[in-house]
């Protein structure tokens, strides 16, 4: 979900705010990008890349835990 805000300021510029809310597994990372006088986007690339690191840690720490436990030593 990605949500931006534009605002007028007083010396006549504006700000524009964009912010990605990603939910990964059980995590929600949030990605925000402020611009002062222009209007951009926060890279699409760099979101993914973020959240393909985000699972991979994820998908270790549960492997990790099982194997703590002892699981899958069969």
């Amino acid at each position: 979900m990605t949500l931006r805000e534009h605002v007028s300021l007083s010396h006549g510029s504006a700000a524009d705010k964009q912010v990605t809310v990603v939910r990964a597994g059980n995590t929600i990372a949030t990605f925000t990008r402020l611009d002062i006088g222009r209007s951009s986007s926060f890279p699409t690339e760099l979101i993914e890349r973020q959240v393909g690191r985000l699972n991979n840690v994820q998908q270790n720490a549960v492997s990790a835990d099982g194997a703590a436990r002892g699981e899958g030593n069969g």
